[in-house]
């Protein structure tokens, strides 16, 4: 776990969610999610990040990548009025991509 100075945020690497996916047949955990990072504020608000390492400045971000940051979004912020993730990727200059 890692606080900025001053921030009032925490960061979380590889926090596992274990109870997100159940098997509705034994109610056990179906599967792991783990995103890359956890930011999470003092006020209570926690926001999954995924670090991606392919070339979105130009293109599209893929359905798949989209539905994951979803999926880590509702996990974490099923109490939030407004659930959000993020997504991380490597770019040539700075750029802002639409906010979905």
């Amino acid at each position: 776990m890692d606080k900025g100075s001053g921030s009032g945020h925490t960061v979380d690497a590889h926090a596992p969610l274990r109870a997100v996916v159940r098997n509705d047949d034994t109610g056990r955990s179906y599967t792991t999610l783990r995103p890359d990072l956890i930011v999470s504020s003092e006020a209570g608000r926690t926001v999954p990040i995924d670090v991606k390492y392919k070339l979105y400045e130009r293109r599209r971000i893929p359905t798949a990548d989209i539905y994951q940051a979803f999926t880590y979004a509702y996990a974490l912020g099923e109490h939030d009025d407004e659930p959000r993730a993020g997504v991380i990727y490597p770019a040539h200059q700075p750029t802002s991509r639409p906010t979905l």
